[in-house]
Formats: C-alpha cells, structure tokens, sequence
C-alpha cells in the first residue's frame, strides 16, 4: 500500500495524458462534496487567505489543474488548489540523535533472558498456539504470550523459512531480540537511506536508543510495524502478491507492487477513507479495505456521503441505501483477518446526524444483536465467534453518530433535526431530537453502539481547515483528520516513566516521544 491503500477510482495525471507538473496528482472519479470546490467559490477561498488569486487564475487558463463538472457545475479540489500555493520546505541536513536511554558500545538489550514455554488455549481448552520463547525474566507470561502470537514473524513457505534459519538459526521468530532488532534496524536504515541522520554514528544511536526504548517497555509501535517493518531489510524476504501500492513522491504516480509488501511495507496503523456516492468507488472501497486489513491496519469512514434509501438513481431505480453496503463492509472485515493473524480487524462507520437513514443506522446494532440473542434461546452457540454472533451482521463495525450545536440546541427546547437528502441537498423528513438521543442511548446501554461525537467542536480544533472538513476518525477516534490519510501510531508506557513513589520523569518521556515520533516517519520520503 505505501503512503496508504491505492483506489481503482483516482489514477496518476501522467498515465491520464497530463504533465508531471500538473497541480492535480490524481482524478477523482466522483462527486467529493469536501474536496469539490465550485469554482466561482475558489476565488473567494483564494482571496480569504490573503493569496494571489493571479496564480490560481493561471493554473486554470494554462490547464495547470484539473477542472471537473459534475451536473453542469465546475469544481475544482481543494488539494490541487493548495499545491498552487504550496511553498517547498529548505532543504536541511540530517538531524543528529543524542543517546538517553543506551550507551555507545553497549548492548542495549541487555537483560535476564529466560526461556518461556508459553501456551495459548481457546474456552474448550485446547492448545492453539504453543511455542518456547525467549524473553526478559521480568515480562509476565501473558504480555509474552501476545508479542509471541501475533509479532513473532513465523513463515510456513519453505524458502522464506530457510532465509531465517541463514540469519537467525531458526526458521521463525522465537526471541523478543529478533522482533526489536528487526524493527530497529528497518527505522534506522529507512532514515539513514532518506537523510535523516547526518552519519552512520548517529544512525547506530537511533537504532540503539529504540532497541533500549522497546525492551524496557517504554514505547511500543503498532501493529503493522510489529507484523511488517524489517522482514525484507532482515531478512530478504519480499513479500507476497498481496494488494499493495506505492506513490511516487516527485510525480504522485501509483505503482502496483508484485511480490513486495515487504520491501515497502505498510507501517500505518489508521487509515480514513470512505466511499463516494459512485458504484464505482462504493465497489473498490471493499478492495480498498481489504489490502488495509490484510496489512495489519484499521480504517474509520463516513458513509454517510452515500445517498439514502430509496433515492432515485440516475438509471430511474432507487437507491438500496448507505446500510446495506455497510453491510458488505462489515462482512470483509470479519472475512479477512487483521496482517494476517488471528486478530479481529478493526473498523468505525460514522453518520451525520441529518442523513435521512440515520434512524436506521441507530437502531442497526440493537436489532442484529436482538436477532443473535434469538438464535442462542433456540441452541446456537453464544460467545464472540460462536455462532449466533458470527451469523449476525454489524458485529464487526463500531458506529457512531456525528452531532453537532444544533442538535443539542433543538434537544433542549423539543424540536426536531431535518434530514437532508444526500443527491438534491433538500430536506425530505424531521425526526424529533429527543428521540433521537433517545435511540442513541438506549443502543450504546444495549450493545456498546452507537457513539457519539461532536462536530462543530472537531471543526473548531481543525488543523487544516481549507483543506476540507473532517468527516471521520480512525477506529479507536484519537486520530483525527482529512478522508485519505493515515497514521503511524505508537505507544507509550506511562508507569514505565515512574518511580515506585510516582514521581514522573518528564525529560525521559519527552526524549522517548521525540525519538518514536521520528521512528513514525523515519521511512517515508523528507519532503
């Protein structure tokens, strides 16, 4: 994936038959009510920044951007009209990396080490995952028993096998040492390779300083760095034909990638990035989370962009609804497993309060969770995978409702919320807003679902406004910001920071951050 899962609906402007110094990298293939900008409001946009509006007006005369039409009207996307504007970064040279936490000539993962014979059984009892691992004395069994089962890299091809037995003397990972050194080692080559560091010497530093960091448990990256980061720098081990892309940073061009997620691997933990109101992109959506899940990673949406049930379609039918291809999400997701683990993938489906389904998609959990409750009355077996749930729809999706000032302002004196249709931006039916929180309750009491999340408050925290509207979050909602964007997470221990009387250590924790949040971007382009 690279920079992040690539869509069948957006194609490089050079394989489009357009110049490489074009503003617009890529063709949206349908109508983005965020990134779609009129184009008699452009100018406005333009000049509300205290921007020359001569350089926008030439970057359309000269074709420089692309101008789309889509009912008659013009657009053009307010992405390509910030690359108009955009002022490159001075080039710099590369940082150097002050150790804290390791020390030059010196294993930083130092430890006890034993050997654990660690085993994982399901509720009957039966082993379903047993290896003998080494770690530090200190870990309990049940923090090595996750690192072991879902990061060790454990191949079953016969060649990828033989490739760890040449570097490793085994044919998969059974030592925390292999785990870190591979993820250190990746982050600090991946920089070094980019500029990142002024010299080797501060290259080893960085290396040593996050090999101390993880073994000490201070910092823990995410998932699809733990599942991918390093196994091909490693190991030399490319990777399968999974459904993997990477955009050229100069040119904005799409490559597919054969046989090599791991020679870029995916290290993002969150991606945004919902449907448009298209066939099309509603389609590659699905393949688009697939090769997110597959890599390791969660993704958040709004599907509240697709119009609502029983809207007209422009063949003359009506439309089934946003529900029932969140239905078609929420299967793949429970289909394909998390980087390829027994981990349950993780998603968040959002939806503004006025989308004229939202009652249905209030009450969409309590109702399927209703329907698993019947099934296990008449004998199917209950539990998270028994088979009530696992028959059931919506048990692998977290939904939440997007409320906003007015809401809470017609809740107060009794009145009602319109609902606005999606395609002719009218309204077409009120619903009372006590009612609506009402629903809202009574679901998130029943079944955990549906959440809440207030708009106008993330609109005032917005970083990038001009950029569009934050229309979703990642599944766990920390991270917030533009549809098609992700982000490399990590994680700090805070009790790792501490003395036994609690007194906090706040330079180690700063150094700590500086130093993973470096790693995060480490093996992207410095650009």
């Amino acid at each position: 994936m690279g920079d992040s899962a690539a869509s069948m609906e957006t194609k490089s402007m050079e394989s489009n038959g357009m110049l490489n110094d074009s503003y617009s990298r890529t063709i949206i293939g349908a109508y983005d009510r965020v990134r779609h900008v009129p184009l008699d409001e452009a100018d406005s946009l333009v000049e509300s920044q205290g921007l020359s509006l001569d350089k926008l007006t030439k970057a359309v005369s000269d074709e420089k951007i692309h101008v789309y039409e889509f009912d008659n009207k013009k657009y053009l996307d307010r992405l390509d009209i910030g690359r108009i504007y955009h002022r490159p970064a001075q080039e710099r040279g590369g940082l150097t990396i002050e150790r804290y936490f390791s020390e030059q000539g010196k294993d930083p993962l130092k430890e006890d080490y034993k050997i654990k014979h660690l085993e994982i059984t399901d509720v009957k009892g039966r082993t379903i995952y047993e290896i003998d691992a080494e770690f530090p004395a200190s870990w309990d069994d049940v923090s090595a028993k996750i690192v072991a089962q879902k990061y060790f890299f454990s191949p079953v091809k016969e060649e990828w096998k033989k490739k760890l037995q040449e570097k490793i003397g085994t044919t998969k990972e059974n030592s925390i040492r292999h785990l870190i050194t591979r993820i250190s080692n990746f982050f600090a080559d991946k920089g070094f390779e980019l500029g990142y560091f002024s010299s080797e010497e501060y290259r080893n530093a960085f290396r040593d300083e996050l090999m101390a960091l993880q073994i000490q448990r201070k910092i823990a990256f995410n998932s699809p760095v733990q599942f991918n980061a390093g196994v091909y720098n490693e190991y030399g081990i490319e990777g399968s034909n999974n459904v993997n892309w990477i955009r050229n940073p100069e040119t904005g061009e799409l490559k597919r990638l054969r046989d090599s997620e791991y020679v870029y691997p995916q290290c993002h933990a969150c991606f945004i990035k919902g449907p448009r109101d298209d066939l099309e992109s509603i389609l590659t959506h699905v393949v688009d989370e697939g090769s997110i899940f597959s890599a390791g990673s969660g993704i958040g949406q709004n599907i509240g962009d697709l119009r609502e049930a029983r809207a007209s379609l422009s063949g003359g039918g009506k439309a089934s609804g946003a529900i029932s291809f969140l239905k078609i999400d929420d299967d793949g997701t429970g289909t394909i497993k998390s980087g390829g683990k027994s981990r349950r993938a993780a998603r968040m489906t959002m939806m503004d309060q006025g989308h004229p389904d939202i009652m249905e998609f209030i009450k969409s959990k309590v109702g399927e969770d209703r329907k698993a409750l019947t099934l296990m009355k008449a004998g199917y077996e209950s539990g998270m995978d028994g088979e009530a749930y696992t028959t059931v729809t919506l048990q692998n999706t977290n939904i939440t409702v997007r409320l906003d000032d007015n809401f809470f302002e017609q809740l107060k004196k009794g009145g009602d919320i319109e609902l606005i249709s999606v395609k002719e931006g009218k309204a077409v039916g009120r619903v009372s807003a006590e009612r609506m929180m009402k629903e809202i309750a009574f679901g998130s009491w029943r079944v955990g679902d549906p959440a809440v999340m207030y708009t106008k408050m993330i609109d005032r925290m917005h970083t990038a406004p001009n950029s569009g509207r934050q229309r979703a979050t990642n599944p766990c909602g920390e991270y917030m910001f533009l549809n098609d964007t992700s982000c490399n997470l990590a994680s700090s221990n805070l009790v790792a920071f501490s003395d036994k009387k609690g007194n906090f250590n706040v330079e180690s924790f700063k150094r700590a951050n500086i130093d993973s949040s470096l790693a995060a971007a480490a093996h992207c382009p410095n650009r």
